[in-house]
């Protein structure tokens, strides 16, 4: 199995030698991968932070509200007004 592999590494490497555009292009793929995969964590991170403080938010004016609200004054019947004389 390692033999397998060391061949096939071996191959490779001549093969990258002969050819330093294929190497560079390599690279700058792995660049592109790299660059792309830190992007995403960034934003997944960012994302998580912004999810937190929208629920602390949230939170916030649900306790506000509540303690805000006072208990309504029982209702009063409505009188008519007295009709004229």
């Amino acid at each position: 199995m390692v033999d397998g592999f060391k061949q096939v590494a071996t191959g490779t490497y001549d093969t990258m030698k002969s050819a330093p555009l294929a190497v560079v292009i390599l690279v700058l793929n792995g660049g592109f991968l790299w660059f792309g995969a830190y992007i995403l964590g960034e934003l997944a991170s960012n994302n998580v932070a912004r999810d937190k403080a929208q629920f602390e938010l949230i939170e916030k004016l649900i306790n506000t509200t509540l303690e805000c609200r006072a208990p309504l004054p029982p209702l009063q019947p409505i009188t008519p007004p007295a009709p004229p004389k």
